[in-house]
């Protein structure tokens, strides 16, 4: 009983002990715990980096420090397609000039010219509209296997202004269907394309038709110097003189392949006075080169 009582004694006085130690924080004793610290995670080292809704950068991968980054404005530019340039004379002082046919409705005299043309060893240039072409393939055909020029004069001959005709303008659509459909035909016939030359028919144009010529691909609008008139009925020996007369540097001849003119009858002594005078021929795109 002794014995129980001394045990029950010491378990009393090691419990009121124990008890006085817990609740004094001022105590400063090391009493075991079995409490576990918890291991530091990578969370603790990791940046947090907020990022906006702008577009992706091709640049390099953005830094983790907090230096302010800047962007560079960049400025871009569109090239518009040049209107077409107006040409009724070579700009050249050399002794050189151009003559042109245009074929837009008959066939007329084009195998006339174009054997005066080859006997002499001259290259011309050539306005057709497709619907010449359509109807003279051979002729075409001929015209660009012997070295000539072809310009595009149009489908079917319309005014685009209606300056000439009296009628209303073409609108942009017509216009571009009328060259684009005679620029099909000229090349599928002849196997060359006729750009970037264009001749208007009547030589009726304005500001509109030189800027909408640009931007389907013609960079040059091919007027004239001296007009032969022989469409107007003039007779070949008038057509000569006119023709000698008017000769300047440069020059750009205008003719016609019709029946209605005798351009094909005035031909051979129109090269050959220009020839005795010291003039060489040229086509029009060597004119505007030269």
């Amino acid at each position: 009983m002794v014995t129980t009582r001394v045990q029950v004694a010491l378990i009393a006085v090691l419990v009121l002990n124990l008890a006085s130690c817990g609740t004094d924080p001022s105590d400063t004793t090391l009493v075991p715990t079995t409490q576990t610290i918890p291991a530091p995670t990578t969370a603790t080292t990791t940046v947090t980096v907020t990022t906006t809704t702008a577009p992706p950068s091709t640049t390099s991968a953005p830094s983790t420090t907090s230096t302010p980054t800047t962007t560079t404005p960049v400025t871009t530019t569109t090239s518009l397609p040049k209107a077409a340039q107006v040409i009724r004379r070579g700009q050249t002082g050399r002794p050189v000039v151009a003559l042109t046919f245009d074929g837009g409705s008959d066939t007329g005299y084009a195998s006339e010219i174009l054997d005066t043309l080859g006997s002499y060893g001259v290259q011309a240039s050539f306005g057709l509209t497709g619907r010449w072409v359509e109807m003279n393939p051979e002729l075409t055909e001929r015209i660009a296997r012997e070295g000539h020029v072809i310009i595009n004069h149009t489908y079917s001959h319309p005014s685009f202004t209606g300056y000439s005709t009296g009628k209303q303008p073409l609108g942009e659509d017509l216009r571009y269907q009328q060259v684009m459909e005679a620029e099909m035909v000229i090349s599928s016939i002849a196997g060359v394309s006729p750009r970037p030359l264009f001749r208007p028919p009547y030589g009726d144009i304005d500001d509109d038709l030189l800027a909408q010529l640009g931007a389907w691909g013609y960079e040059w609008l091919v007027m004239w110097t001296v007009d032969s008139l022989g469409w107007d009925g003039l007779p070949a020996t008038d057509i000569v003189e006119r023709c000698l007369d008017r000769v300047e540097s440069g020059a750009i001849y205008l003719f016609h392949v019709g029946a209605a003119s005798a351009d094909h009858a005035a031909l051979a002594a129109i090269i050959e006075g220009l020839r005795n005078g010291g003039w060489e021929f040229v086509t029009v795109p060597e004119l505007i080169a030269a």
